[in-house]
C-alpha cells in the first residue's frame, strides 16, 4: 500500500519518462523521413517502413499506457475528495505501469540500435536530391 500523494508523484514521473520516449520516437520518425529517396533500393525502402512502423506502434501503446494513468489520477482524486482521511491504495497499477513502460523503452532501445546501424551504412540522405 502507498499513500495518493506518492502514487501521484510516481504517476509524474511515469507520465514524464512516456513524453520523453514520444519525444526520442518523433525525432527517429523524422531522420527516417527524411530518408525516403527515390534512388533507395526497394528492399531498403521496406525496412524502413518496418521501422516507421514499429516506432508508431510504440509510439501507440505510450499513448494508450499514459491514458491509462491519467485515468488512475482522475480515479486517486476522486477517492481522495471522498475521503482525504483514506489516503492509502494499492500499488498493483504501479508496477504495471512500470513494467509496461520498462517493455516500451527495451523494444524502442533494440529498434533503435538495429535503426542506427541502419542509418550508418545506409546513405540514403546523401544520395538525396533536394
Amino acid at each position: 500500500m502507498k499513500t495518493l500523494d506518492t502514487v501521484h508523484h510516481h504517476h509524474i514521473e511515469l507520465s514524464s519518462e512516456i513524453l520523453f520516449l514520444k519525444k526520442e520516437i518523433d525525432f527517429l520518425i523524422k531522420i527516417l523521413k527524411n530518408c525516403y529517396s527515390s534512388s533507395v533500393q526497394s528492399d531498403k525502402i521496406k525496412l524502413m517502413d518496418s521501422y516507421w512502423k514499429s516506432f508508431n506502434h510504440n509510439s501507440e501503446k505510450l499513448d494508450h499506457l499514459l491514458h491509462r494513468i491519467q485515468l488512475e489520477e482522475k480515479k486517486n482524486a476522486r477517492l481522495y475528495k471522498n475521503n482525504p482521511e483514506d489516503s492509502l491504495v494499492a500499488d498493483l497499477k504501479e508496477s504495471e505501469f512500470s513494467n509496461g513502460i520498462k517493455t516500451i523503452q527495451n523494444e524502442i532501445k533494440l529498434i533503435k540500435e538495429s535503426f542506427y546501424e541502419f542509418m550508418h551504412g545506409c546513405n540514403a540522405c546523401a544520395l538525396k536530391t533536394h
